[in-house]
């Protein structure tokens, strides 16, 4: 289940017997499970803010369309008297943006010399580095190759675009 306003997926954490908000850049592993694949199923084994390491089973839209299509809570702004966020204008914003190859997670390919279009579901491990560094290992979506990279945290948080 995504939250919009944290940006992360809420995994339940057994310890606490409570949701709790896990970032892409708190996932350690991810691999895709044999046999569904209509929707593919994941284990995500992540990194929990109770300090332990917990594993949830994760469809591959939960993990690559969520973070897209859904909107922020709607708010009241009691100055201005009406709901402050739009989401219908929230989608519209992610779908121009996709269409203009802005996706909210790019991940170099150096076979291929370039950035590229990605989605959670491609990342397989993430290793906390130096300070906010993270040694990210995944799938190349163009060429299907497994490359690595190391990358800042704030380069796997979803944010929905700028309005263009």
């Amino acid at each position: 289940m995504w939250d919009a306003l944290l940006a992360a997926w809420l995994l339940r954490c057994p310890e606490r017997d409570a949701l709790e908000p896990i970032g892409l850049a708190d996932f350690r592993r991810v691999v895709r499970l044999d046999g569904p694949s209509h929707p593919p199923v994941h284990r995500v084994a992540y990194a929990c803010p109770c300090g332990d390491r917990h594993e949830a089973l994760v469809t591959e839209p939960e993990l690559d369309w969520d973070p897209v299509r859904t909107p922020p809570p709607v708010h009241f702004d009691l100055q201005l008297g009406r709901d402050d966020w739009a989401a219908d204008a929230l989608e519209d914003r992610w779908l121009a943006a996709l269409r203009r190859d802005r996706w909210p997670l790019r991940l170099p390919c150096r076979h291929q010399g370039s950035v590229r279009a990605a989605w959670p579901s491609l990342v397989r491990a993430v290793e906390p580095g130096s300070a906010d560094q993270l040694l990210v290992t995944y799938r190349c979506a163009g060429c299907e190759r497994v490359e690595a990279s190391t990358m800042h945290r704030a380069q796997l948080v979803f944010a929905p675009p700028a309005a263009a």
